[in-house]
């Protein structure tokens, strides 16, 4: 393995960015028909496109990672969490509470509990918002893995991933799979299985790997996909219901399939120029982060002025094609708006 010393802006990193925002939205048109109680001959399409754009968030918390370890070469941890507070903790705010009201006078799910409670409990925890809490979690360490000197970060970092995917991925994914009457505490899983995807980011944009490993890595992904797809269909085929089993984005089918698609998308990049995919990767990289906020309101205003079947295939395929322009021509607008520019930055 080499390790790569170019510390611009990596080009691939803006295409998985883009490529996880999409996935989301992907991902929360498909839920409707994956999660239906009505059983269907092509109920294999839904489990499929949710488990190959499963690793969205996971790709997102790498790159935050491969972005922000070695924030300090640009500015001190003051500034930092400045830019954390005015980038990411004001807009979740404003989100949160805007979801809250939306949900009580559109959807008509206005809260039943203290205020407070409904806030957390049903417009983060049980919301599209709800990754903004591990996210919070990876700024808060972040200063932690920026002092650690440059030379000693891919050691200590992969010794700290294997931690982190041993205790707090395998163990927690054989237990609940193999339903395995242990009782663990929770210190035994040392930290938030979360906390390996920005050290997993760092490392992977940072080392060049050998084309063996590479290819280890891409059969390790097929498996990890396919250890999610395969177990998930059977249960469907036997019950006639869906199953979260073998889906968790801490689960090493889940951050393996992530790992390999960075590789392979890091890979391609050093191969061929894209100098087409890069003028797209331009125009729509600015609007990412606004798609994890917005995209939830139009697919919710869409389905209901439109009267669309939520759990149709048409919806599940064809929604996030019209979604996904619209979302970003929203974005588009907000931001030309003084003040409210800020709540999608």
């Amino acid at each position: 393995m080499n390790l790569n010393s170019n510390n611009k802006e990596i080009k691939y990193i803006s295409l998985l960015s883009i490529l996880s925002a999409f996935a989301v939205v992907i991902l929360h048109c498909a839920i409707f028909r994956y999660s239906a109680a009505n059983p269907s001959k092509y109920w294999f399409i839904s489990n499929l496109i949710m488990c190959v754009f499963f690793p969205a968030v996971p790709i997102f918390y790498m790159i935050s990672g491969a972005n922000l370890i070695d924030y300090k070469n640009r500015y001190d941890t003051k500034v930092f969490f400045k830019k954390r507070l005015n980038k990411v903790l004001l807009p979740f705010i404003f989100w949160v509470i805007f979801y809250a009201v939306f949900n009580t006078y559109f959807m008509h799910e206005g809260p039943t509990e203290n205020i407070l409670l409904y806030l957390y409990n049903h417009c983060i925890n049980d919301s599209i918002y709800w990754f903004f809490i591990p996210l919070f979690g990876i700024y808060l360490i972040m200063p932690l893995f920026s002092n650690i000197p440059k030379e000693n970060r891919i050691k200590l970092f992969s010794y700290l991933i294997a931690l982190i995917f041993i205790f707090s991925s395998v163990v927690p994914f054989l237990i609940q799979v193999f339903t395995i009457n242990l009782v663990i505490r929770p210190e035994f899983y040392l930290f938030s299985g979360f906390l390996m995807y920005p050290l997993l980011g760092y490392v992977l944009n940072e080392v060049d790997l050998d084309k063996k490993y590479r290819y280890i890595f891409y059969v390790l992904g097929i498996l990890g996909l396919l250890g999610m797809f395969l177990p998930t269909q059977s249960v469907y085929d036997t019950t006639g219901q869906f199953s979260q089993m073998y889906k968790s984005y801490i689960f090493p089918t889940t951050a393996l399939y992530a790992i390999a698609i960075w590789i392979l998308v890091k890979q391609l990049y050093s191969k061929y120029s894209f100098n087409s995919i890069n003028k797209i990767v331009s125009f729509v990289k600015p609007y990412t982060f606004g798609i994890y906020l917005v995209h939830f309101y139009l697919i919710e205003i869409i389905f209901h002025y439109l009267k669309l079947n939520k759990q149709s295939m048409l919806f599940t395929v064809g929604m996030p094609i019209a979604v996904i322009p619209l979302t970003i021509l929203v974005i588009m607008i907000l931001k030309k708006i003084p003040y409210v520019q800020k709540l999608v930055p």
